[in-house]
């Protein structure tokens, strides 16, 4: 219910991908959601090792508008990772996968403890099992830049054991290839192992002043009106050729289900107010 809720709140941002439909049969809750044609970030980073810089400065600004409006309405997203970015036929940015999202902590006080995310992503306060809130999603942010910028991400080992130890010791360093100044600042601010001196914790407008984003107008960036430094090769609305074969060669059967009397009675109202039509 509650991925169902942010993801109708992506007809109030342009960051977020868009719900147009929501509904329940006794077996089943489907959701009809806007078809993202770009495919995701990482797919296209595959391609190439690493983005510029300045496509990179673009990606983040738009995510965090994203990230903006949801902590505005309290959303904790806690999975953003490159393969949750999308991208849209004129290559901006939309914030997608919603399953993992806790709501109300924008709330006095509000934390929550549930050991959850992708390991390469996961802040340092969430291995320890700390309390957390908003700044978890600064810390995936400066994981997913770094990522973009240097071709890994910034902890990166073989198992996933090695990895939470890092993310908990080390700090980051950069490669020797040429990451600017303003890059590794932001990213350092990010990454931050203490969340309250953490990047962004105190609202975006100290990310937003970040001389990293020094070409980036804000009002004419969440208005729509920039240009994308990189637009997604794609032939129609309907083209899956910037989605992995993994995704699109997979069967679109519906599972079946037999349902005896009692279950179907059970099922009936399960789901109250799941049902939704976009405006």
């Amino acid at each position: 219910m509650l991925e169902r809720d942010v993801l109708a709140m992506g007809t109030g941002c342009t960051f977020l991908t868009a719900l147009s439909a929501t509904f329940q049969t006794n077996e089943h809750l489907y959701f009809v959601i806007e078809f993202v044609v770009g495919g995701d970030l990482l797919f296209h980073l595959m391609k190439v090792t690493q983005f510029d810089e300045e496509r990179v400065v673009f990606y983040t600004a738009e995510l965090v508008l994203a990230l903006e409006f949801l902590h505005y309405k309290g959303i904790l997203h806690r999975d953003l990772k490159l393969e949750n970015v999308m991208l849209t036929d004129k290559g901006h940015v939309k914030l997608t996968d919603f399953g993992v999202c806790t709501k109300e902590m924008h709330l006095p006080g509000a934390t929550t403890n549930t050991f959850c995310g992708t390991p390469s992503y996961i802040a340092p306060e969430v291995i320890k099992y700390e309390p957390y809130g908003f700044p978890v999603d600064w810390w995936a942010l400066g994981i997913s830049v770094y990522y973009m910028l240097v071709g890994k991400t910034p902890f990166y080992a073989r198992s996933q054991s090695l990895i939470f130890k890092r993310i908990e010791s080390n700090n980051v360093t950069f490669p020797n290839k040429v990451v600017s100044e303003a890059a590794q600042s932001v990213i350092a601010g990010l990454l931050t192992k203490d969340p309250a001196e953490r990047l962004g914790t105190t609202g975006t407008e100290s990310m937003k002043e970040h001389a990293f984003f020094t070409s980036i107008d804000w009002q004419l960036l969440e208005q729509g009106q920039v240009t994308a430094p990189f637009i997604p090769d794609v032939k129609s609305a309907g083209d899956t050729s910037c989605f992995d074969e993994d995704f699109t060669s997979e069967a679109n059967n519906v599972t079946q289900i037999k349902l005896n009397k009692e279950m179907k009675n059970r099922c009936e109202n399960a789901f109250p107010g799941f049902t939704f039509t976009a405006k």
